[in-house]
C-alpha cells in the first residue's frame, strides 16, 4: 500500500505574513512541460527531485517546475534546464514502495529563473530565485476581442473531433483574467509536443499566446479531419469486404443447392491461372467480365460454351513470352521460293515488309500484312513460310 506522506505547515510568520517567497526548491522533469491552469500527476524518483519536493513540502507546498533540455541528463544542473518554467503548488504526496513519490500539482503561473540560490544549506537539490511572468494589463479591444471570437469557434470545432476536451470551456468568459485563464486551460487540452508546449509556456503576453493557441487549433484540426477521413475509408472497405464475403458465400450455397459447385471450382481454377499469366489492363478487364458471364449462365448452354472457348483462347495465348527475331532477306527469299510456286506479287510484298522490319530503328508498333484470298490459294502456308525466316513460333 502507498502511504500518504504527512504535510507540515510552513510557518511563515518569520517572514512577515505580506511577504512574498522568491525562493523555490526546483524540480526538473524530462519530456514534460507544465502549463498553468493544469493539474498533472509526476512520479519522482532521483533522490535530488525527492528531496526538493520533502523540502517544498515542509514550507508552502510550492515548488518551480521545469523541463529539461535533454532528457537522458541523469544529473542536471541549472544549465540542464529551461530557465522559463511554471511556479506549481504540491495538491498531494503519496509514497511508493520503491522510494518513489507520486505528487499532483496544479500550475499556479508562469516564472522565470533569475539566478541559483548558492546559499541554500542543503546541497542535495536545487533551489532558485524566481519571478512571475504576470501578463500586461490588457483591454479587451476590438482586436482582441476578434481574436478571442476566432479562437472560440475553433475551440467548439475541435470538440467535434475530439470528446475528451470539455466543450463548455469558453462559455464562463467575462473578463480579459478569465481570457487569460481560458487560453491556457485550452493549451491544456491541445495535443501539443514538447517543443510547442515549452514555447507557449514562454509566451506571457495574452494576444500572442492566443495567436499562437490559433494557429495550432487550426493545424490540429485539419490533423484530425483527415483522420476521420481515413477511418472512413478503412470503414467503407471493411464494408466493402464483408459485403462481398457474404454475397460470396450465398452464391456458392445457391450453386451447391443447383449442384453446381464443380462449376465454382473450375472458375476459381481459372480466375488463377489468369492471374500467373499478368495480362494487361485491357485485357484482365475483358476476361473477367467473360468470367463473371460464364459463371451466371448455365454449365450446358450454348453462351457458356463460346464463353469459355474464348477465356481457354486467352489462356493458351503465349502472354509476355518474346523471341529474337533472325531477319534474313536472303533465307526468307530462299524459303518463300521453296514452299511457293508462283505467287511473286505476295512474295515480293513480303520480302519489301521484312526489309522494313530489319533496317526499322523503331520496332514499337510494327506494321501487319493482311493477305485476303478464297480458301486453298496459300494464305497460311505463306504465314508459315514468313513465321519461319523470322525464327518465330506459328500460332
Amino acid at each position: 500500500m502507498a502511504d500518504m506522506l504527512p504535510v507540515e505547515m510552513a510557518d511563515n510568520e518569520a517572514n512577515g505574513p505580506d511577504q512574498a517567497i522568491i525562493v523555490l526548491p526546483l524540480l526538473p522533469l524530462k519530456n514534460v512541460v507544465i502549463l498553468p491552469r493544469s493539474i498533472v500527476p509526476i512520479i519522482v524518483g532521483r533522490k535530488s527531485s525527492v528531496k526538493a519536493v520533502e523540502a517544498a513540502m515542509k514550507a508552502d507546498k510550492t515548488i518551480f517546475i521545469t523541463a529539461q533540455k535533454v532528457s537522458k541528463t541523469e544529473k542536471p544542473t541549472i544549465d540542464d534546464v529551461y530557465t522559463y518554467g511554471t511556479k506549481a503548488t504540491i495538491l498531494q504526496v503519496v509514497k511508493m514502495p520503491n522510494n518513489t513519490l507520486k505528487i499532483l500539482v496544479e500550475g499556479l503561473c508562469r516564472s522565470h529563473v533569475t539566478k541559483v540560490d548558492s546559499d541554500n544549506p542543503d546541497k542535495n537539490f536545487i533551489s532558485v530565485f524566481y519571478e512571475d511572468l504576470e501578463p500586461e494589463p490588457e483591454n479587451r479591444s476590438v482586436k482582441l476581442e476578434a481574436l478571442w471570437r476566432h479562437l472560440q469557434s475553433l475551440y467548439k470545432n475541435y470538440t467535434k473531433f475530439n470528446d475528451q476536451a470539455p466543450e463548455d470551456l469558453i462559455t464562463i468568459c467575462r473578463t480579459v483574467e478569465d481570457m487569460d485563464c481560458i487560453t491556457d486551460t485550452i493549451a491544456v487540452h491541445l495535443n501539443l509536443t514538447f517543443d510547442a508546449r515549452q514555447e507557449l509556456l514562454e509566451i506571457p503576453k495574452l494576444e500572442n499566446r492566443m495567436m499562437k493557441i490559433v494557429l495550432f487549433l487550426e493545424k490540429e484540426i485539419e490533423i484530425l479531419k483527415a483522420e476521420q477521413r481515413i477511418k472512413g475509408n478503412v470503414q467503407k472497405q471493411v464494408e466493402k469486404n464483408q459485403k462481398e464475403y457474404y454475397l460470396t458465400e450465398q452464391i456458392k450455397a445457391i450453386q451447391k443447392e443447383l449442384g453446381r459447385e464443380d462449376l465454382h471450382s473450375e472458375i476459381a481454377d481459372l480466375q488463377q491461372s489468369i492471374k500467373k499469366l499478368k495480362l494487361t489492363k485491357d485485357a484482365t478487364e475483358k476476361v473477367e467480365k467473360e468470367l463473371r458471364r460464364l459463371e451466371q449462365m448455365p454449365a450446358l448452354s450454348s453462351e457458356a460454351a463460346v464463353s469459355r472457348h474464348y477465356i481457354d483462347w486467352i489462356i493458351s495465348l503465349p502472354w509476355k513470352v518474346t523471341s529474337k527475331d533472325t531477319v534474313s532477306l536472303i533465307q526468307a527469299e530462299k524459303i518463300l521460293n521453296k514452299t511457293h510456286s508462283g505467287l511473286n506479287k505476295p512474295k515480293e510484298r513480303i520480302l519489301e515488309f521484312l526489309a522494313a522490319k530489319k533496317f526499322s530503328k523503331s520496332s514499337e508498333k510494327a506494321p501487319i500484312i493482311c493477305l485476303v484470298g478464297p480458301p486453298g490459294t496459300g494464305k497460311t502456308s505463306l504465314g508459315k513460310a514468313v513465321s519461319e525466316s523470322l525464327g518465330r513460333e506459328f500460332v
